[in-house]
């Protein structure tokens, strides 16, 4: 599976790519975004399976940017310290929510119901954009 990380804390982001890397075996792309900006242009050229989504950035969050594009990921997961948005997170069609310090177990599973989704569709034309 293809992963996209977008993280404003370059931290975070690159703690969730080593925890993907070395826990996660059906991972097997990960790019990585700092901002919304950036995370439009690799959603188009990248076309990942699963989208990390932080939800507080600057200029633009996580929401914002979903609702920006046209064409989204199978599988969207919200990756965020603020456990008040888990409602929000689940009307914008969150497959998971997981809050920050990420757990393994918790990453794990969000990872193993994507490759299920992924794998349950059948046929590309069934993806829901």
């Amino acid at each position: 599976m293809k992963v996209l990380i977008v993280d404003d804390e370059k931290f975070c982001r690159d703690n969730l790519k080593i925890l993907l890397s070395d826990f996660c075996p059906e991972v097997a792309e990960i790019e990585l975004a700092s901002n919304a900006e950036e995370a439009r242009e690799k959603l188009s050229n990248f076309n990942p399976d699963i989208l990390f989504l932080d939800i507080m950035m600057p200029k633009e969050n996580g929401f914002d940017l979903l609702e920006s594009i046209t064409s989204k990921p199978k599988s969207i997961v919200f990756t965020t310290a603020h456990n008040e948005y888990a409602l929000q997170a689940i009307k914008a069609e969150a497959l998971d929510y997981l809050e920050k310090p990420i757990n393994i177990d918790d990453l794990q599973d969000a990872v193993s119901k994507a490759s299920k989704r992924i794998s349950d569709m059948s046929n590309p034309n069934d993806i829901v954009r």
